[in-house]
């Protein structure tokens, strides 16, 4: 619990400045004391007096150390990051795709791209990676690359703009996420075989499990989920709250809005379903979410990992150091893959507790 207080007291409130509502937070000045930092002088004085118990659930497993977190550096300012068995893919310096071996720490380029092209988006299946890039036109080019051999075997030029996330599908095709749709992509031809609309918003992040491909809706809120092979909108969900990630775990879908934070959408019902915010101090409830092992649901915060279940019920957590990058990439051996400007941080990952 010492632990826990000490994260409430030495965590300013305001530092947050992305998307999303503005709270009542955002008008402090940094460095200013918050009640969450007064709350947590308080929860200190009333567990060392033994009038306040703590559930099991709200402990943070562990304290945040050194010697449990292992840094690589890598060369170049980072961009998305894939992760692939013990393989973590990564955009870099703006102009190629390295491999970091996460066991030995060792970083190797996979390929490099044309002069001119910044690439944005990466996915990867298996021994393939795709890439979405875009030339100081603006117009973008998509890249499938083969990872064994080290080099791209086919360019798509004047492609669909990429904003929201790309991925393959079976294994000829493409999708390719942009602002108002999804388009699915003959990775031969170049040429789109489904375009599906998705009107009345913005489309956001997504997440693919097998077939299926759930997109978060910004403006004006929403799920929508689209059948990849077959190239239809099954389903529409909305929500009040606008939607910017989106992560399926069993047979719920995690979201992360700008007004309520974190949320579940049971897709059997339809029915969403805001969380319990693990940080109440953090400024617009901002997080990165993550589908991870054992049908578990990551949720990366100011302070630390927490882990919730299927049902939306947090678990447990794993302090973070305080110079510990503040992007997701995955699990890997246990630990947490966290991505930063130039640097792969391992953080191993403390035991959870069953659910009260």
């Amino acid at each position: 619990m010492a632990s826990v207080t000490r994260l409430l007291r030495n965590s300013p409130a305001g530092r947050y400045n992305g998307f999303g509502s503005v709270g009542p937070s955002d008008n402090l000045p940094l460095g200013t004391e918050n009640p969450a930092m007064r709350q947590g002088l308080l929860l200190e004085a009333l567990v060392s007096l033994g009038l306040l118990v703590v559930p099991p659930s709200l402990v943070l497993a562990g304290k945040p150390a050194q010697d449990q977190t292992e840094a690589i550096a890598v060369p170049g300012e980072i961009g998305p990051a894939v992760l692939d068995g013990h393989d973590l893919y990564v955009l870099a310096g703006g102009k190629e795709l390295l491999r970091v071996d996460l066991a030995t720490h060792k970083v190797a380029p996979v390929v490099r791209f044309p002069e001119g092209q910044a690439p944005q988006l990466l996915g990867v299946s298996g021994s393939r990676a795709c890439v979405a890039a875009r030339d100081g036109k603006g117009d973008t080019h998509l890249h499938v690359i083969d990872l064994a051999g080290g080099q791209i075997v086919r360019t798509i030029d004047q492609a669909p703009p990429a904003s929201g996330g790309i991925g393959f599908v079976a294994g000829d095709l493409l999708y390719v996420v942009d602002g108002q749709g999804v388009k699915i992509v003959e990775i031969a031809t170049g040429r789109p075989r489904h375009v599906v609309a998705v009107k009345g918003g913005v489309l956001m992040g997504c997440h693919q499990v097998g077939d299926r491909l759930y997109v978060a809706r910004e403006y004006a809120g929403g799920l929508a989920v689209i059948d990849l092979k077959e190239g239809k909108l099954l389903d529409l969900i909305e929500t009040r709250d606008w939607l910017f990630q989106v992560q399926v775990v069993g047979d719920g879908a995690f979201v992360w809005g700008s007004f309520k934070g974190l949320g579940r959408i049971d897709l059997e019902t339809r029915q969403y379903q805001a969380l319990q915010q693990p940080e109440p101090d953090n400024a617009n409830h901002h997080y990165a979410i993550l589908a991870g092992p054992g049908k578990r649901l990551l949720v990366l915060g100011q302070k630390a990992v927490y882990e919730y279940d299927a049902r939306g019920r947090r678990i447990g957590g794993t302090p973070l150091p305080a110079a510990a990058p503040r992007t997701l990439a995955g699990v890997w051996n246990g630990r947490a893959v966290l991505v930063g400007k130039d640097t792969v941080s391992l953080v191993e990952l403390g035991k959870t507790t069953k659910p009260r």
